[in-house]
């Protein structure tokens, strides 16, 4: 069972400023939370090597890639992957305010990170196991005068994953309502060569997804 998604949707805005060497059909690692307490991050794992976040060495995050054949939107599957990474940093560290994140988003985007990190630290507790990120697809529109736009969607399985309380180091059971599997839709707006992520949804039990 998957306690991560409740019944909660995500709607914000955010971004990925540091993109990474290109798409790979599958990325795992996992890395050493700085000044974790009890329950948090073991300290033997090394950083990943491709994203700049840094996990747990218990959490492993397996992100699906595989190239679109069009260089533009691989980019934003890298930025993706990293926004997943910051995402996952801030969870674990259990600060919603945390720098790599915010270094990436502004205005309601920052709030709405902030506000889905903060359950998490609400209920004490942090993700251990292995959370896959698949069926990445990419749709892209253009505009006038260099303007275009681009969703990125994609599935987030928590089959292999369960809640470690993070004070005590126990695991929890998953709440009603909790689904494994849940749909992303992030959207993108790219001007002057610079793309930005302008929303971000997520809906629990996407119909969607199926592992």
């Amino acid at each position: 069972m998957n306690p991560r998604r409740s019944a909660l949707a995500l709607a914000g805005a955010l971004s990925a400023a540091v993109a990474l060497n290109g798409c790979s059909n599958t990325a795992q690692s996992s890395g050493t939370i700085a000044g974790a307490g009890a329950g948090g991050a073991a300290s033997s794992a090394s950083a990943n090597p491709s994203a700049p976040a840094s996990i747990p060495s218990d959490l492993t995050l397996d992100v699906v890639l595989t190239s679109t054949g069009n260089a533009s939107e691989d980019a934003l599957l890298t930025k993706t992957k990293s926004l997943l990474y910051a995402y996952e940093q801030a969870v674990a560290r259990a600060n919603p305010n945390d720098s790599l994140y915010q270094s990436m988003v502004s205005g309601s985007a920052a709030l709405s990170i902030a506000s889905e990190v903060q359950e998490f630290v609400q209920a004490g507790q942090r993700p251990i196991g292995v959370i896959k990120f698949y069926a990445f697809q990419v749709s892209s529109r253009s505009f006038s005068g260099g303007v275009s736009a681009a969703d990125v969607t994609f599935c987030e399985d928590n089959s292999q994953t369960e809640m470690l309380v993070t004070k005590s180091g126990a695991t929890a059971a998953p709440p009603t309502g909790a689904s494994e599997q849940s749909f992303w839709d992030i959207g993108y707006l790219t001007e002057s060569g610079k793309s930005t992520v302008e929303s971000v949804e997520i809906q629990p039990g996407g119909s969607s997804c199926t592992g």
